[in-house]
């Protein structure tokens, strides 16, 4: 992951790259994960951002350009510098020649700039689970955790994550109230084998046997616990 910018012209967009490591079948939130930022130069009626993925996949980025009305103008986007959405999934890990066509027409012109921006994106393979650990005393070799008290696990990979971070996906199985505490994913962070999972329980949580299964590729590490009075 790195920055770079592409050198800025009058009345053309810049773009700095935010983001170019992804992981293989993994989906980002559009809302916090992004590719980098764009401006618009001016104030203009003819706005847009054209992504191709390097997949074959081609997209108009909606980025978070703010605009309104404008009278004859019609709908304007506000000059200003905006988000680029990391919304694409990469189905297999590889290098992809990605470009984003920057198109700006400020208001009261009729020239119009649309400029391609090359970048790289390298996706990387999931990494395996190893197992989950955990510090809880145990009773015959199931960890115990109290009703309403909160426990760390760690989940642990086979390997040291790449530059894209490693996304486990996480599922549970307890009562509502026991799953509706719990996240549904955690991001193990580049150049780490582990990382620690806070496991809440609520005073209304039954008294039973939980299960945590972390997944990225192939078979799950899974984890019991015993939930006590």
């Amino acid at each position: 992951m790195f920055l770079v910018c592409v050198p800025y012209l009058v009345g053309q967009s810049v773009i700095t790259w935010t983001r170019t490591d992804f992981e293989a079948g993994v989906t980002y939130d559009p809302a916090t994960v992004s590719i980098g930022t764009v401006n618009n130069p001016c104030k203009s009626n003819n706005f847009s951002n054209q992504m191709k993925w390097g997949d074959g996949a081609v997209e108009f980025l909606s980025s978070s350009g703010k605009g309104h009305a404008d009278g004859a103008n019609g709908y304007v986007v506000d000059a200003g510098l905006y988000t680029l959405p990391a919304n694409h999934v990469f189905a297999a890990a590889g290098s992809y020649n990605a470009s984003l066509t920057a198109t700006v027409q400020c208001v009261g012109t009729a020239a119009v700039s649309r400029i391609d921006h090359p970048v790289v994106f390298t996706v990387y393979p999931r990494t395996p689970i190893h197992e989950i650990t955990t510090n809880l005393p145990q009773i015959k070799q199931v960890p115990q955790l109290k009703r309403g008290g909160q426990a760390t696990v760690k989940i642990i990979l086979t390997d040291i994550a790449p530059r894209s971070n490693t996304r486990v996906n996480l599922s549970w199985t307890g009562d509502a109230g026991f799953k509706a505490a719990q996240v549904s994913f955690i991001d193990v962070p580049a150049t780490l084998n582990a990382v620690d999972l806070q496991v809440v329980t609520t005073k209304t949580t039954a008294v039973q046997d939980v299960t945590l299964a972390a997944t990225t590729l192939g078979t799950s590490a899974k984890m019991t616990i015993h939930i006590t009075p």
